[in-house]
């Protein structure tokens, strides 16, 4: 503080001095946010993409969108499902109006909190668009399914005679709706069936902890490869400008833009949160909590009982007795 102090007295004489030296101050060290985005950026999966088929419930195909990205996968395939009405007709009317279709049933802001902004989603209007993007990309198909057909994903997977000898280098991983499942087309076009071990008597999980399980299972058996470094320059430069939230951010981070800088990663993801120890919550969410809370804790407090002042029963008095005698003195 005594140095900021100086050098901006300092600067007061010399015009641009202390500019000078505050920005060298300020760029002794990288941004934390720039940081944070390297080390998520450099977990990215390359080796597995999420394919989310005809989801009809669309908080759950948000909340399968937020998973995905927490666990470090890019790229997420969604194929539309066939909407209600009501919802078409929600699309259309948002089209029209610039802001696009795919928000109003795709990669929307309340459950996700904002995660679609990292990931790398393409949505195709028919299975058959999905599985030949899928394989012009290489990717070797896994479905999820609940036929007797299906291979377990269990610890025994590795050493079961229907494991590949030799491990796909790229795997998508599809999901399908509530209802149906995935559809029988994507089946058919499947190098393998899978399914998640059950022990109790529901029959199925939640789409979104089915894919998150599934997910998990792929990455302990592949392992976690790195984006190509072409994706992963891409990427970067492509966070930066989402990360330019305000003119003095962007003046911050624009040494970044458009050159080779590598930030330095961040060793955990935790450190860079204002408060590690802390819990993490939605501000919105955190806001209505402390509200409810606000509103339960007045129900609960006692209302006050009204009480006469002790100077009253005087006042009342005379004023009773004044009443007394002016009726008296009416009568008479």
């Amino acid at each position: 503080i005594l140095k900021l102090q100086f050098l901006y007295f300092i600067g007061k004489m010399s015009g641009e001095g202390f500019k000078h030296e505050v920005s060298e101050v300020e760029d002794a060290e990288e941004p934390v946010r720039l940081q944070r985005a390297e080390r998520v950026l450099q977990d990215r999966l390359g080796n597995i993409t999420l394919v989310i088929e005809k989801c009809s419930n669309e908080f759950n195909q948000q909340a399968v969108l937020r998973t995905a990205e927490a666990m470090g996968v890019q790229r997420v395939y969604l194929v539309r499902p066939t909407l209600p009405k009501r919802h078409a007709n929600k699309q259309k009317e948002r089209a029209k109006a610039g802001k696009g279709a795919e928000f109003e049933w795709g990669a929307g802001v309340g459950v996700t909190s904002g995660c679609e902004r990292w990931l790398t989603a393409k949505y195709f209007q028919t299975t058959e668009e999905c599985i030949k993007a899928l394989r012009e990309e290489s990717h070797t198909i896994w479905a999820t399914d609940l036929a007797l057909e299906a291979v377990c994903l269990d610890d025994d997977f590795k050493s079961s005679k229907y494991c590949p000898s030799t491990l796909p280098k790229k795997v998508a991983l599809v999901v399908g709706s509530e209802a149906e499942g995935v559809s029988r087309e994507m089946l058919d076009e499947a190098d393998l069936r899978v399914y998640l071990p059950m022990h109790g008597f529901t029959d199925s999980f939640n789409v979104g902890v089915a894919a998150a399980l599934g997910l998990q299972k792929v990455i302990d058996l592949l392992g976690r490869e790195a984006l190509h470094p072409s994706d992963m320059t891409a990427l970067r430069q492509s966070w930066i400008k989402l990360l330019c939230t305000n003119p003095t951010i962007t003046e911050t981070l624009g040494s970044y833009l458009g050159s080779a800088k590598v930030p330095t990663p961040l060793d955990d993801l935790r450190a860079g949160r204002g408060n590690p120890n802390g819990p993490r919550m939605i501000k919105k969410v955190k806001k209505r909590q402390e509200e409810a809370e606000r509103q339960r804790t007045q129900k609960q407090a006692p209302k006050p009982k009204f009480t006469l002042p002790s100077y009253t029963a005087p006042i009342a008095f005379a004023a009773a007795t004044f009443a007394a005698g002016y009726m008296a003195g009416r009568r008479s």
